[in-house]
């Protein structure tokens, strides 16, 4: 056991719920979904800016690449991060 990956897996698990804590006191009267669209778009925002810095993003994948993104954007990020806003206001 590598006593820095315990520090930082505690870390994560301490940082992870003050966002749910404060993410559910902040968002009361947004739907889930424009909660999900906000986090989604500055975290969008953030990797660009992160990606710039290290030489750009590469986008020359093909339309099978596009579709498999498009299922991530959806399914893995804006549908998840909806449904626990969800969760969290019932």
């Amino acid at each position: 056991i590598q006593p820095i990956g315990v520090v930082l897996a505690l870390a994560a698990a301490l940082f992870y719920s003050v966002y749910i804590v404060v993410g559910n006191r902040v968002v009361k009267g947004l739907s889930p979904f424009v909660t999900a669209g906000y986090i989604s778009l500055f975290a969008a925002i953030s990797t660009f800016f992160v990606a710039q810095k290290d030489g750009g993003l590469e986008l020359s994948f093909g339309a099978v690449g596009w579709w498999a993104l498009a299922g991530i954007v959806v399914f893995s990020t804006v549908m998840a991060i909806g449904f626990f806003f969800q969760g969290l206001q019932l």
